[in-house]
């Protein structure tokens, strides 16, 4: 009987024992389970950084690209101006500007003397 005792005393200990045990485990997984959510947090806060910056980087340059286009387009016209009353004159750039607005965009009809 004593013996049996002892044998159920043995296994309550070991019971108690293993539960310590992954009390103890469980306390020195919980920092690191802790830390491991800090750092998730932190990358997802990070990629949604980067995701609104690249976007909005790519309205700024797009933006540009346009900016500089329309600007580059009025330089053109505007040297092209120039060119035409150096050589030609203003009158006959005033006609041209004029002809070029009122034509259509694809002839009506053939033009006279083409083959």
């Amino acid at each position: 009987m004593l013996a049996r005792e002892d044998e159920s005393i043995d296994e309550a200990d070991a019971v108690r024992s293993k539960k310590q045990r992954d009390l103890v485990d469980h306390q020195a997984d919980v920092p690191l389970q802790v830390e491991l959510y800090k750092a998730n947090a932190q990358l997802e806060a990070g990629k949604v950084t980067v995701d609104a910056l690249v976007n909005r980087q790519t309205k700024i340059a797009l933006n540009a690209v346009a900016v500089w286009g329309e600007l580059a387009a009025r330089r053109a016209d505007a040297e092209l101006d120039q060119w035409y009353r150096d050589h030609i004159g203003q009158s006959v750039l005033t006609d041209i500007i004029a002809a070029v607005q009122t034509m259509p965009f694809r002839p009506v009809a053939k033009p006279p003397n083409t083959p």
